[in-house]
C-alpha cells in the first residue's frame, strides 16, 4: 500500500514540475512574440526553456536521492552511537562457562 502512495506522490510531483516548466516555456514564447526578438536569440531562448522539462525533474529526483541517502547515513550513525561496542565491555561482563560433567571430551560418535 505504501508503494502506491509513493508512486502517486512521484507522479503528482512530475505533473506539477511539467506544468511549471510548460508555463515558463509559454511565457518565454509570449515574451519573444511581444517584444519581437531576433531569430537567433529566439531559438536559443526556446531551446534553453525546453531543457527545463528534462533537467528540473532530474534535479529534483537527484536531490531526493541524495536526501534519502544522507538520511540513511544519519540513522546508521545514530544507531551506532547508541549500541555499545564489544571493545568497551568490561572483562567482568564475560563469564566462562564450563561444560557439564559427562560432556564428551573428544569428537567420537558411539552407538
Amino acid at each position: 500500500m505504501c508503494f502506491a502512495f509513493t508512486q502517486l506522490v512521484k507522479t503528482l510531483l512530475a505533473l506539477l514540475l511539467d506544468l511549471l516548466s510548460s508555463t515558463f516555456i509559454y511565457f518565454t514564447a509570449l515574451f519573444i512574440v511581444i517584444f519581437d526578438v531576433s531569430s537567433t536569440n529566439t531559438g536559443l531562448a526556446l531551446s534553453n526553456a525546453l531543457q527545463l522539462l528534462l533537467f528540473v525533474q532530474w534535479l529534483i529526483r537527484m536531490g531526493g536521492d541524495v536526501h534519502s541517502s544522507m538520511s540513511s547515513v544519519t540513522a546508521l550513525k545514530k544507531f551506532a552511537d547508541h549500541v555499545p561496542s564489544e571493545n568497551n565491555r568490561s572483562p567482568t561482563a564475560l563469564t566462562t562457562v564450563s561444560a557439564p560433567d559427562g560432556w564428551p571430551k573428544d569428537g567420537k560418535v558411539s552407538n
